[in-house]
Parts: structure tokens; C-alpha cells; sequence
């Protein structure tokens, strides 16, 4: 894995002084997006074809699935390491959160 600080100064050297915690998450949304509407159109096909009786023709969006989902990860790695987070401890963090809702869930507390 490229080290953040290289994908950073590659940003830098491109776009100057844009290379910002605002423009990151801005970028972070659309990529989320983009993730979105692939995500949808391969469960669309799907559905299609199911109700069809034919095959799908959701493959063709899974390579923009994954790659909405890599430049996302891009952006998240640069928006936490422009923010002053550790990416490990982040990840924690975030498996942590994730166990805690799982549980919450699992209790009926919440949705």
C-alpha cells in the first residue's frame, strides 16, 4: 500500500493549495456516490432479470462498483490523514462503533 504521504504530495504537486479537509470530503461524497449508483444498478439488473426469467446484465457495473469504491478509499485515507487521525486507530474505531451498533441492534435499541 502507497504510503499516504506520497498520495498527499502527488495531490499537492497537481492541485496546490485545493488539497483541503473541505475539497477531500466534497471529492469523498461524490466517489460515495458514484459507489451509490452502481451499487443500484447491479441490484436493478438483477431484479430485471429476475422478473424476466432472463440473465443479468448487472456485470458491467461491478468494475464502476469497485472502482468508485477504491477512490473513495483514496479520499478517506487523505481526508483522515489531512484531519491529523491515525488510519489504524480510525479503522478501530470504526470496528468498534460498528460491534456497539450490531449489539444495539440485536437488543432491539436500535434500528
Amino acid at each position: 500500500m502507497e504510503k499516504i504521504a506520497d498520495v498527499r504530495m502527488r495531490a499537492l504537486k497537481v492541485l496546490g493549495n485545493m488539497v483541503t479537509a473541505e475539497r477531500i470530503a466534497l471529492c469523498l461524497g461524490y466517489q460515495v456516490g458514484d459507489a451509490q449508483k452502481a451499487v443500484y444498478r447491479i441490484s436493478h439488473c438483477d431484479a430485471v432479470a429476475s422478473v424476466k426469467g432472463g440473465t443479468s446484465s448487472s456485470k458491467a457495473y461491478y468494475g464502476e462498483a469497485r472502482a468508485a469504491v477504491a477512490d473513495a478509499s483514496i479520499q478517506l485515507r487523505l481526508l483522515v490523514n489531512e484531519l491529523g487521525f491515525s488510519w489504524p486507530e480510525t479503522i478501530a474505531l470504526g470496528e468498534e462503533r460498528h460491534r456497539e451498533t450490531m449489539e444495539q441492534v440485536a437488543q432491539g435499541e436500535r434500528d
